[in-house]
């Protein structure tokens, strides 16, 4: 009888272990088709981008001409970039971003193209904003995921709606420029204490 309870046991406690790997597994397996973007998992099309943005509830913006440690500088979600980085949440604010970018004409691009691989990023980029949205939303409407402003004013942009994935790239004005740097160092002034007096 103590045999067939250790049998029982000790299956038991291979099969719950089984579960949680069995997730683990298939976790990782759908994260690393989204980082192939090999069009198995999701899809990323080349076709012209005709679609609009819908604004999101916020963006997160960070400006890279103040990043100075050695590390290379991540996207404004990210906490590395906390010191320079701002949320703005003004609803009007918001939507001029978008509008911004809803008024321009996208190329769309590879992944590769997207990850621009050869540049150096603490260099190379100006600014940097991203959203988020709710997971239902997202399946009906595209969002501005991600924009990436480099300093010779291209612009690159993901975006996606339900399985599809899209990357783009456009160029942005100097008055626009001014337009995101007016309004990021406002809120900047409001978020933080001088980054410079701990970084210099």
């Amino acid at each position: 009888m103590n045999k067939k309870i250790g049998k029982f046991t000790l299956k038991s406690i291979l099969v719950l272990l089984a579960i949680p790997i069995a997730l683990l597994v298939i976790i990782f397996i759908i994260y690393y088709g989204m980082i192939l973007h090999n069009g198995k998992l999701i899809e990323t099309s080349l076709e012209p981008f005709d679609s609009v943005f819908k604004a999101p509830d916020s963006f997160y913006v960070l400006d890279a001409t103040k990043w100075k440690r050695e590390e290379t500088i991540k996207s404004p979600i990210f906490t590395l970039c906390e010191e320079i980085t701002i949320i703005e949440r003004d609803s009007k604010l918001v939507k001029q971003i978008t509008d911004i970018l809803n008024n321009k004409d996208f190329k769309s691009i590879t992944h590769n193209e997207y990850e621009r691989r050869d540049a150096n990023p603490n260099k190379d980029v100006h600014f940097w904003l991203a959203s988020s949205a709710d997971t239902n939303d997202v399946l009906k409407n595209y969002y501005p995921f991600e924009v990436i402003i480099w300093k010779n004013k291209t612009l690159y942009l993901f975006t996606s709606k339900g399985k599809e994935h899209r990357y783009l790239k456009s160029s942005i004005t100097d008055d626009e420029l001014k337009f995101i740097e007016e309004l990021y160092n406002k809120r900047y002034g409001e978020e933080h204490t001088d980054y410079y007096s701990y970084n210099s």
